[in-house]
């Protein structure tokens, strides 16, 4: 238990230490080409249907440092080095 614990007050620690919350919106991961591509796949899916607000490039990142997390104790960056620019006018309708 006590290792879980520290696993744990890890985590917590981290995303209290790496998280923005002031980044805005859920595109704060700037996903999206631009704010205009933003805005139509916004208006023509009515809401988010991404799960997590996460294209799938960034779902694969985000899994490998909570395994590397897990395995070697790396803390993740939460917030730095996910794909850019992916959601793009082309696209938007398709990344729901």
């Amino acid at each position: 238990m006590k290792v879980l614990k520290n696993i744990r007050d890890n985590i917590f620690f981290n995303l209290e230490t790496n998280f923005k919350p002031d980044l805005g919106r859920e595109d704060a991961l700037e996903q999206f080409e631009n704010e205009t591509v933003s805005n139509d796949f916004y208006k023509y899916w009515n809401m988010d249907p991404r799960i997590n607000h996460l294209v799938e490039d960034n779902h694969i990142i985000l899994a490998e440092r909570v395994c590397k997390f897990f395995i070697d104790g790396q803390l993740p960056d939460l917030v730095n080095g996910y794909a850019t620019g992916v959601i793009t006018s082309k696209n938007y309708k398709d990344n729901g």
